[in-house]
């Protein structure tokens, strides 16, 4: 199917939802789509950005649509990428992968999150120069060390410090849903696999998600182990000198993410920064 039919057959972002909320657990759509309490943050980031309007001026006589960027000496073809997601393997096996490998081909970012369920090396060679990394910050300083030269030698060149997690969250639709943390084959979880036929012959080849990148420091391979290892030694509060010391030891582009308040951001800037996200965490 080539891209004019593609668009004929799902003609909006919505027509896509749809489609990939058919092929995969509903577990994993709940984890993939669902904010926090009762989603108000989503829906207000939805609402948000709905009412932007652009305001066009005419003619300009005859032109092509440019809408190309460059950010960080970076061009990119769009002003806009891939953010990162946590346990993406759980969404689609192997899906950092052909994320990465979309990214590069049609040229936007795409950000690798530090709880992916594939490791800096294998995804870095893949995403080229589009390739961010991703930084829930670890509390040991020789883990972070460690992680952001394995970072950089795997090819990233951007940094994405996320600031906004002093707590885990409560997300009530991924418990209502049914999703453990670390996931389980429940019996809830393997009826909702059975009615997605490739998304469970893909993870039967794949094997099921684990945070490959942090097997290295977690010292296990198993997600319950993996899990406890995240909760004690990644994210929590942080300090404007956390930052500090992130950029002294990150010498490429270095953008701030869970950033709100417009004091925070003239202080990320001040120290370093080279760009913000203005994130809520997707609500």
């Amino acid at each position: 199917m080539n891209f004019q039919q593609q668009l004929q057959r799902f003609p909006a972002i919505s027509d896509l939802q749809e489609r990939a909320r058919s092929r995969i657990p509903h577990v994993s759509w709940e984890y993939l789509s669902g904010g926090t309490g009762e989603d108000e943050g989503r829906r207000r980031n939805r609402e948000g950005l709905a009412r932007i309007t652009l305001r066009p001026r005419f003619l300009k006589g005859p032109l092509e649509p440019d809408i190309r960027t460059t950010l960080f000496g970076q061009q990119y073809e769009a002003p806009f990428g891939i953010a990162p997601v946590g346990l993406t393997g759980l969404v689609w096996p192997r899906a950092e992968q052909i994320l990465a490998q979309t990214a590069r081909k049609y040229g936007f970012p795409y950000t690798l999150s530090t709880v992916a369920t594939q490791t800096p090396e294998t995804i870095g060679p893949l995403a080229g120069e589009m390739g961010w990394f991703q930084l829930y910050p670890p509390r040991r300083a020789e883990i972070r060390a460690d992680l952001l030269q394995r970072v950089k030698d795997a090819g990233f060149r951007t940094l994405v410090l996320t600031v906004d997690i002093p707590a885990p969250s409560r997300r009530e639709r991924m418990s209502r849903a049914g999703l453990e943390m670390p996931p389980r084959l429940t019996p809830r979880f393997i009826a909702q696999a059975m009615v997605c036929p490739e998304w469970s012959y893909e993870t039967l080849r794949e094997g099921l998600p684990s945070l490959k990148g942090l097997h290295k420091y977690a010292g296990t391979e198993q997600m319950a182990g993996l899990s406890n290892f995240v909760r004690q030694n990644i994210g929590g509060t942080l300090s404007w000198d956390y930052m500090a010391e992130v950029r002294e030891l990150w010498d490429g582009p270095l953008v701030i993410k869970g950033i709100v308040h417009p004091a925070d951001a003239v202080e990320a800037i001040r120290l370093g920064a080279d760009g913000i996200q203005v994130s809520n965490h997707g609500g």
